[in-house]
């Protein structure tokens, strides 16, 4: 009875991160829109890299960060504002960035 009842909370446990890990890149475009993201992070810009090429180089760990707290995951003097956003946001704007990577 214990074995079952724990392979039904990791299920349970998995199927929740699952559901977590998986954004909607529509609502995530939308974000990355509303937060004019692209004025530093188009082609050619000297403020940041293109959005395409940073979901193309970097785990979902190292947007997160960069994303919340620039200035410990990129450079302490770096000008990029911390984005103040709720885990789903953070996903949909992942999913967004996965969605225009350049591999």
């Amino acid at each position: 009875m214990k074995t079952v009842a724990t392979a039904l909370v990791l299920l349970l446990l998995g199927i929740a991160a699952s559901a977590w890990a998986q954004g909607d890149a529509a609502k995530g475009k939308a974000i990355v829109e509303k937060k004019k993201c692209a004025v530093c992070h188009k082609a050619g810009s000297k403020e940041g890299k293109p959005m395409e090429e940073l979901a193309g180089t970097h785990n979902d760990a190292h947007l997160k960060g960069s994303i919340t707290d620039p200035k410990k995951f990129i450079k302490p003097d770096i000008k990029m504002p911390a984005a103040k956003l709720s885990d789903q946001e953070l996903q949909d704007v992942i999913a967004y960035l996965r969605s225009i990577a350049k591999k």
